[in-house]
């Protein structure tokens, strides 16, 4: 799976779309951040971004 690109029509990089479901559910599974980026194609910056966004924390 890789998380899908959401353009605005705005100028600069676009951003990834991730729920909040889809990593409320990988962290549910065990994995952790930098697996999260592998498997949704993201860094593990962005990865930690959305989760505070989020806030959702690794337990």
């Amino acid at each position: 799976y890789r998380a899908s690109i959401d353009t605005t029509g705005q100028r600069g990089r676009p951003s990834f779309e991730i729920r909040e479901e889809q990593l409320s559910y990988l962290l549910e599974q065990g994995f952790n951040v930098r697996d999260i980026g592998s498997i949704l194609g993201v860094s593990v910056r962005t990865v930690e971004r959305r989760m505070s966004s989020f806030g959702l924390t690794v337990s």
